[in-house]
């Protein structure tokens, strides 16, 4: 009997160690940030295509894409902020940031799905409402609308209409989008495009985009992206 139980044992172990082994290389796979010389999607529109860099920032879990971003050459103002850390204050609501192509189902700053897709990025404003108060520390969203709806650049004028838009695939019609926030001191220094994470367990891409005003003055536009965490928008 002895001997069939350590029989038995050494064959539990044994498949615990495969386990474990089988376990190392998913927990071993790191979130790779890089730059690559990408074309924007095919899907879009003409117009917005022509407005986006054709360097794409790609979020990738080890060798898999989940996000590809792709931010226009110029983020319109419509003043020169003091700084790039205030610049979001300087951009009109609904205006055309770029777009994504997301690889994979993902969720969204709301914990909505974000299906496999490519989108425009508009920019939102959390209204502040008795309905969104406390919700998130900063009224920035970047809204994802899906590409087929957003065909040029003013075709969603207003914040109803960009809500609207964006949930129209969405389960509940809740419109789908990422938090952006301004960085302060040292976060919005060094390297960019970076990774970094912060309060409420959320993982952030640094951002640093070129922005420019009407009369042609130029300037940083610098957040961080929230590509993965929630809060209760």
């Amino acid at each position: 009997m002895r001997n069939v139980w350590t029989a038995r044992r050494n064959r539990i172990v044994s498949i615990a160690g495969i386990a474990i082994l089988c376990a190392l290389p998913v927990l071993a796979q790191e979130t790779v940030l890089k730059l690559t010389e990408t074309p924007p999607p095919a899907e879009l529109a003409q117009a917005l295509r022509d407005a986006l860099d054709t360097k794409a920032v790609q979020l990738s879990i080890g060798d898999k894409p989940i996000f590809e971003f792709w931010f226009r050459k110029d983020i319109p103002l419509t003043a020169k902020p003091a700084s790039g850390q205030t610049a979001l204050d300087s951009i009109k609501e609904v205006t055309f940031l770029g777009a994504v192509r997301v690889h994979e189902t993902r969720k969204d700053f709301r914990k909505d799905d974000i299906e496999k897709g490519v989108y425009t990025l508009r920019l939102g404003i959390i209204p502040q409402d008795g309905n969104h108060l406390g919700t998130t520390p900063f009224p920035y969203m970047a809204v994802l609308v899906p590409a087929k709806y957003d065909t040029a650049m003013d075709a969603i004028t207003d914040h109803d209409t960009l809500a609207k838009t964006s949930g129209k695939d969405t389960y509940d019609e809740h419109p789908n989008t990422l938090s952006m926030q301004p960085l302060k001191g040292a976060e919005g220094e060094g390297e960019f495009p970076r990774l970094a994470e912060g309060g409420d367990d959320w993982k952030f891409i640094y951002l640093k985009l070129p922005a420019k005003t009407e009369s042609g003055e130029t300037a940083d536009l610098i957040f961080g992206l929230v590509y993965e965490g929630h809060g209760e928008v």
